[in-house]
């Protein structure tokens, strides 16, 4: 997904926008202006933004702010038709309309403006009065998530085996002793490959018992994507855990750990690996025979 105007925000809603803008950055989205500030030709900086982005959020407070001299209404009023042109021009763009305090029951401007929202329909806009930016946010995720992911062809295995170019030989070595005792998927990381290697992870995590990545050479590599598909896959709710397994030489990868829910980190000898995989797979399947 690419960026998202974050449009700006009212005073009474600034602190509002400010913890969605923080919320988005954690979710990997790419949210934009960093603040709720217009300065200069508002029409211009306005259109400039939606038209550079995928979809939009505008936060609404109790009030759509006063009228800006330039644009002969509210910024809030103005980014709303703006983002709603863009909507009918092109289908593909979305807007999000965020009032998490809903208006006052006043008769005034400000409650007929979110009357007029809600009863625009249109099939790319979206109200939300969530209380929750972080449940706003997996809204938006799921609606780009249901246009953009490439379907991934994975099968169903026990063990899914993670490595970095760097280390195909070693890996190798290790999938080599693993693959005659367990079914077992293997994926080796290479560099400006153009796949969405995050995506494929999650997809194949989903078929899998247990997902292993393997390092010697890539610890660099290995620690933050290891915490970026623990993420995409569920986090603490993941059904599949994750082995953040590495070789004790070099010396460096002594501190390279992970601690999370569902994660299991171990630097140990090169030669103990594939043992160590099995013991940590055995753990995950004896529940099952006991059943």
């Amino acid at each position: 997904m690419g960026g998202i105007f974050l449009g700006i925000a009212e005073p009474d809603t600034e602190h509002r926008r400010a913890a969605l803008y923080r919320v988005l950055l954690k979710a990997s989205l790419q949210p934009y202006p960093t603040e709720s500030i217009c300065k200069g030709d508002h029409r211009t900086i306005i259109d400039s933004a939606i038209q550079n982005a995928d979809c939009a959020i505008l936060c609404l407070g109790q009030q759509a702010g006063p009228l800006v001299s330039d644009l002969g209404m509210s910024n809030t009023e103005y980014q709303y038709f703006a983002c709603r042109q863009r909507c009918i021009s092109n289908p593909k763009f979305k807007l999000y309309v965020w009032q998490p305090e809903l208006a006052d029951d006043t008769g005034g401007a400000d409650t007929a403006f979110t009357g007029k929202i809600r009863n625009e329909v249109l099939g790319n806009v979206y109200y939300s009065n969530h209380s929750s930016a972080i449940a706003l946010v997996e809204d938006v995720r799921m609606a780009a998530g249901d246009e953009a992911t490439v379907k991934f062809d994975v099968n169903p295995t026990d063990i899914f085996l993670i490595y970095n170019q760097l280390d195909e030989a070693e890996a190798d070595a290790v999938t080599d002793l693993l693959a005659d005792v367990v079914p077992l998927e293997k994926l080796n990381i290479i560099q400006d490959s153009g796949i969405d290697y995050a995506e494929y992870c999650r997809q194949q995590l989903e078929q899998s018992k247990l997902a292993v990545v393997y390092f010697k050479e890539s610890a660099d590599w290995a620690l933050p994507f290891t915490k970026q598909i623990w993420q995409n896959s569920g986090g603490a709710s993941s059904t599949t855990p994750i082995l953040l397994i590495g070789d004790e030489e070099p010396e460096t990868n002594a501190n390279k750990m992970l601690k999370a829910p569902k994660v299991v980190s171990l630097i140990i000898a090169g030669e103990l690996i594939p043992l160590e995989i099995k013991v940590q797979y055995d753990r995950i399947v004896e529940p099952e025979f006991q059943d």
